[in-house]
């Protein structure tokens, strides 16, 4: 019979292997929507209206102004990578497809003549979205978008690293000590010991 320590051992083995398999996963898919970024293809998980219109919405959230916004970076990859079968977001396509037909029937009451959310008018967006604000729809494609916008770009978003560039973070391979005051006098004592 098994001790608890045993089974406890074992079964974070078993977890972790499968932590590395869906991470394997995850960061291939995560490679392959990077590629389609760059190449314009088509998307996996969203007909190419909910697309635009998502992209519309991220847009609003992040707006290109003299810096890039979330078109530019290819926040709308991100997005419809993350909800694929698998993913950290993966049921949330279908909440996200509700959403942009929820989004479609607004735009139709509010009386505009656009037949999409991403036709509409600036102004008719700006209205839209800060009435859906409160939503959990706004909320996760307002997640989403930011996530997408500075996560590393090989995640499918964060194009051209615009998103660090915003940020001023500084994308180094390796980072070399001294970090602060304490190492560098630390690495200077060892080297005099020498």
């Amino acid at each position: 019979m098994k001790d608890r320590r045993q089974f406890l051992r074992e079964g974070s083995s078993a977890l972790g292997a499968l932590m590395t398999v869906n991470a394997i996963g995850a960061t291939s898919l995560f490679s392959i929507s990077c590629a389609r970024r760059e190449a314009g293809a088509a998307f996996v998980n969203l007909s190419d209206a909910e697309a635009a219109d998502l992209e519309a919405v991220a847009e609003q959230i992040i707006p290109a102004t003299d810096t890039p916004g979330a078109r530019e970076a290819g926040v709308i990859y991100f997005i419809d990578t993350a909800v694929t079968e698998g993913m950290p977001f993966a049921g949330m396509l279908p909440f996200l497809k509700d959403g942009v037909k929820e989004l479609a029937g607004k735009l139709q009451s509010s009386g505009s003549t656009a037949m999409r959310f991403a036709d509409a008018e600036h102004d008719v967006q700006i209205s839209l979205l800060t009435e859906m604000e409160p939503t959990p729809f706004f909320g996760m494609v307002s997640t989403l978008t930011k996530i997408g916008f500075f996560a590393d770009p090989k995640y499918g978003g964060n194009k051209d690293k615009v998103g660090w560039e915003l940020i001023g973070f500084d994308d180094r391979h390796a980072w070399q000590p001294p970090f602060g005051y304490y190492d560098g006098q630390l690495m200077a004592e060892e080297r005099d010991e020498s």
